[in-house]
This record gives structure tokens, C-alpha cells and sequence, in this order.
């Protein structure tokens, strides 16, 4: 790899702590089309937080509008001990060029410039935003990672892949990561990034230059495993529960992990305390996906909930346009995905659709 191949301008940040004591810093990642479901995760955070904490929490973004910071400020109205703050990390990365694809965004690379963004930081909490958190992250953040580059969990997913069910991901993880042990593999969604560890490893330069030195096939990814390895401090998987993708993420890809890790995924389903969507399916579209009632249930507190209904209602739309399906299999879809037998959505309109039947009978 050449290292004079790339060149950026660095240009820090200057933002401190939001507070001066108990400081949580967490960092997100979203564009502005995003912020309904990152806000869904931020929500999350608020009802499980702890009034002894203080949350500072720092949104990754180069678009979203006024009208949205605006609407994630008044989440905040009644909860002093939370800051939201936002920062482009767009000039550290120019001049190089990101592989995306499939469900994968830019903003997925951003948490690699994190040491060099927020200088004033030793240490941040990264969530992906396609998560639900069902405790006090707090707890996280005090994990000791001195010695470490980062906090992680384990991916079972990632192990079944390697084990079978992608046929060419044993060759890349042998022969281009070069891991010592495959199964030491973490997932990225949740981490702890030991920011003056990182700083005193590596250069910006190198991270970046390194980030774009592959192909890589799971992007930032499998760029952190190789820069962390032998340096992760590996948390309960419980801290990021990856949902049963298409229902068959279990049977047929974490199944064919190593009989420990499965049985440590299974136990940390019983009691998670981050749900992550990762995948394509994700509970805005499919809500009776594994655990999307979990999300939903922090969504609607939102002040983006009317946005994701209509954004679902749209999808269904568009899914059925032009093909010759019946009206009543389409209306049965429609109410499916948007009034799920159970939720409080259903409950509320089988009660107007009662108050509108007595009415008519009252008129007889």
C-alpha cells in the first residue's frame, strides 16, 4: 500500500464534552432520508437512560435539514441530561473513494475517522442506527478498554458465512484479511472505540489509505477486524443481537457457526439489550419482521411516525403497482403491513370503525 497516494486536509472539529461530568458520548451515523429511524434508536436511548447520566450524543451527517434537527430537539425538551450535536465528517475522507453497495450507505465509513473528528475525545460509544437499545448504555460505555482499540461483540453471523454458507468468504477471510482466528471476527454495530488508543496506533492517512487499499466485503467493517485484530475487548453478545434475518438467518446462516457461539447468540436472545436490524429487511418495511413490534413501540413516540407510515403505505403501493393482484388481497397486504393484528394502530381503528357502526345503527 502506498501511503502517499491519498491526501486530505485535516480540519478538527473542536467540540467538547457536552458536559462536564458523567458524559456518555455516543456517536450515530445518517443522511437526512435516515433520521425517522435513527431518531426511533435515539428515543430508545432516552426511555432507558438513567437521570444520573448525562448523554452527549453527536450525529454523523452531511444533509439533514433544519425541519429534522428541529423535530430531534423537541424529543429532548423534556430530558436536560441529553445534547444532540451535529458534525460533517465529509473533508477528512475527500480524494478517496468508497466502495458502497447492497443496503450500505457512505455514512457506514465515518466511524473510522472518529479519532480525528473529535480530537477532544478519548473514548465514544458507536451505534449503527439500525438498533434498539433496551437498557442503559451507560453500562457500555463503562467497559475498560484501556489496551484496547475497541469493545465488541462476537458475529456469529459472519462465522456461518465462513463456515459454508457463503462459498467464497472462507478464501477472503483466510487470504485477504488474514485473520488468525476467523471466529474472532466482531460485528461493527455496536462498538467502543478507544479513540487515544487509535490515535497513538495509527494515522488518519493510514486508516483511509488502508479503507481503500480492497474490495472489501463487508465494508468498514472487515476494514476495523483487520486494523483491531488482537486488540478487541469482547463484550456479551447481548449488546448487539442481530434479528433473524428473512427467517432464516438462525437455521441457516448463525446455525452454522461453532456450536458455542450459536448457544451464545441463542442466550443472548432471551435478553437483549441491543436489537439490531441488520440486513436488508428492516421493521419499517416489513413490521412483523423478528422483533420489529420492538421497534415500533419506541417509533411511534417519534415525531417521525406519521413519516415512517406514509414511507411503508408508499412501499406497499409501489410493490403491487402494475401487477394484476385482486383489490381485496391488496387491501389485506395494506392493512397486514400497516395495522398488524395487536398493535395499538389496529386497536385504534377497530374502536372508530365500532363508534362509526353505533353511530349508523343510532340514525336507523
Amino acid at each position: 500500500m502506498n501511503n502517499d497516494s491519498k491526501r486530505y486536509v485535516s480540519k478538527p472539529v473542536v467540540m467538547k464534552p457536552a458536559f462536564e461530568e458523567n458524559n456518555i458520548p455516543i456517536a450515530l451515523a445518517a443522511n437526512n432520508y435516515f433520521i425517522p429511524y435513527t431518531a426511533t434508536l435515539l428515543q430508545s436511548i432516552i426511555d432507558n437512560a438513567s437521570n444520573e447520566n448525562n448523554y452527549d450524543i453527536l450525529v454523523l451527517t452531511q444533509d439533514i435539514k433544519e425541519d429534522s434537527k428541529k423535530r430531534i430537539q423537541s424529543m429532548l425538551a423534556a430530558h436536560p441530561n441529553f445534547s444532540v450535536r451535529y458534525a460533517d465528517p465529509s473533508y477528512l475522507m475527500e480524494g478517496y473513494n468508497f466502495c458502497v453497495k447492497d443496503h450500505f450507505s457512505l455514512q457506514t465509513y465515518y466511524r473510522l475517522v472518529l479519532p480525528e473528528l473529535i480530537p477532544e475525545y478519548d473514548k465514544i460509544i458507536y451505534l449503527d442506527s439500525d438498533m434498539i437499545v433496551m437498557t442503559d448504555i451507560a453500562e457500555l460505555y463503562y467497559t475498560d478498554v484501556e489496551g484496547y482499540l475497541v469493545a465488541a461483540c462476537l458475529d456469529p453471523d459472519t462465522a456461518g458465512l465462513y463456515n459454508g454458507y457463503a462459498k467464497d468468504k472462507k478464501s477472503f477471510m483466510n487470504n485477504v484479511m488474514k485473520l488468525e482466528n476467523p471466529y474472532s471476527y466482531f460485528q461493527a454495530g455496536t462498538l467502543v472505540l478507544n479513540l487515544k488508543e487509535f490515535r497513538k496506533t495509527y494515522t488518519m492517512k493510514y486508516v483511509l489509505d488502508f479503507a481503500v487499499s480492497e474490495m472489501w466485503q463487508l465494508l468498514d467493517q472487515d476494514i476495523l477486524n483487520c486494523l483491531c485484530k488482537n486488540k478487541v475487548k469482547y463484550v456479551d453478545m447481548s449488546w448487539n443481537v442481530m434479528v433473524d434475518y428473512g427467517g432464516f438467518r438462525i437455521k441457516d446462516i448463525i446455525g452454522r457457526a461453532p456450536q458455542w457461539m450459536y448457544k451464545m447468540y441463542m442466550e443472548a436472545r432471551k435478553h437483549p439489550k441491543m436489537i439490531h436490524y441488520a440486513g436488508p429487511e428492516k421493521p419499517w418495511s416489513s413490521p412483523e419482521m423478528d422483533m420489529g413490534d420492538v421497534f415500533w413501540s419506541y417509533a411511534r413516540k417519534t415525531g417521525f411516525y406519521e413519516v415512517m407510515l406514509y414511507r411503508m403505505s408508499c412501499s406497499v403501493v409501489k410493490e403491487y403497482a402494475g401487477k394484476p393482484t385482486k383489490p381485496r388481497q391488496f387491501i389485506l397486504k395494506l392493512k397486514k403491513n400497516l395495522l398488524p393484528y395487536g398493535t395499538r394502530r389496529y386497536a385504534v381503528l377497530k374502536r372508530v370503525k365500532q363508534m362509526i357502526f353505533l353511530g349508523d345503527k343510532a340514525n336507523e
